[in-house]
């Protein structure tokens, strides 16, 4: 008898054959890469930062354009101002699916996603408090999301080393 694999696993199965799903049938949308002898890749997902690519190749051209991008652009039919941005609406941002993605300003994209200010927090381990800004705040911000059960944010190494022995 073989074991079940845990829910988590089976969600992540099923988000990634609809993200897989979505893209076969929008694959053709795209305005500018779904004709004129382009072929288009993916949805390949980095090592380095989790991200759902997608690749464009024709003749000796290659261009690599970011999942949900390319997907707003499918469906809105056009090519997306520089000034858009797409934003996941339930701020994970690897959820990838078509209804979680909309199109708003850069500049209010930014502001949305300003980690420029501390946040105050108290270590798990020894109930010091300590504050977290900039990119240690937006690597913890990043590492929550993708990780709900993950614990800390902790103050110094050595109590999360205490944690995680």
């Amino acid at each position: 008898m073989s074991e079940k694999p845990p829910v988590s696993q089976l969600a992540e199965e099923t988000a990634l054959k609809a993200v897989e799903y979505e893209f076969e049938s929008h694959r053709g949308d795209h305005p500018i890469y779904g004709s004129m002898g382009w072929k288009v890749y993916g949805p390949y997902q980095s090592i380095t930062d989790l991200r759902r690519r997608v690749v464009a190749r024709r003749d000796f051209e290659q261009v690599t354009i970011s999942y949900p991008r390319f997907m707003m652009e499918c469906k809105l039919k056009r090519l997306l101002l520089p000034t858009e941005e797409v934003h996941h609406k339930n701020e994970i941002e690897f959820d990838d699916r078509l209804d979680n993605y909309e199109v708003i300003n850069s500049t209010e994209h930014r502001q949305n996603h300003n980690t420029k200010f501390p946040e105050r927090f108290v270590c798990p381990v020894c109930d010091t408090t300590f504050f977290l800004e900039g990119t240690r705040l937006s690597t913890y911000k990043s590492n929550k999301k993708r990780r709900p059960g993950m614990k800390g944010p902790y103050c110094s190494r050595s109590c999360s080393g205490k944690v995680n022995n």
